[in-house]
């Protein structure tokens, strides 16, 4: 059976856009399998499937670890953005001096009480999401495939990392 994912291009570009996030969380060791020995092919689908057979070591295609951020460093987080020390209001009052204190002091209370990070990760974990190392450096991306039988292929990307060759 194949899986077919729904998405518009709406929905796409915020999934391409939590995967980021989730993807940001992975480099910090928040990412956490919920693969287990006595379930290893849980997650699989027709794309890890084919990887698995095309692909070996680092360089093949494999599944991305689903999110499972445990509770206590989210508890963290909150505690740490509650704590945040603010700086004296800004001397104008438009933005030329860059983001007006009112508006950071009202996202970090949404950060620290409002925020549903259990809704994202479940969203984030409901994509087909997979790694591969190109060049050395890991690379995690979507795979979609389209409804529409001869569509062109879409690469979002959000920046590479650069690196220096010293000589």
């Amino acid at each position: 059976m194949s899986l077919k994912f729904n998405l518009d291009r709406r929905r796409f570009c915020g999934a391409a856009a939590m995967a980021v996030a989730g993807g940001q969380l992975g480099m910090f060791g928040c990412a956490r399998s919920n693969r287990t020995a006595e379930n290893p092919s849980e997650g699989s689908s027709p794309m890890t499937t084919v990887a698995q057979q095309t692909g070996s070591g680092t360089t093949a295609v494999r599944p991305f670890p689903k999110l499972n951020v445990p509770e206590a460093e989210l508890d963290d987080l909150r505690r740490r953005i509650k704590a945040t020390r603010w700086p004296t209001k800004e001397l104008v009052s438009d933005q030329s001096q860059g983001v007006q204190l009112a508006t950071t002091q009202a996202l970090a209370t949404y950060w620290a009480d409002g925020y549903d990070w259990r809704k994202i990760e479940a969203r984030l974990n409901s994509t087909p999401q997979f790694v591969t190392q190109i060049d050395g450096v890991d690379i995690q991306f979507i795979h979609v495939r389209s409804k529409h039988d001869n569509a062109l292929p879409l690469v979002i990307t959000h920046g590479f990392p650069v690196r220096s060759s010293s000589k």
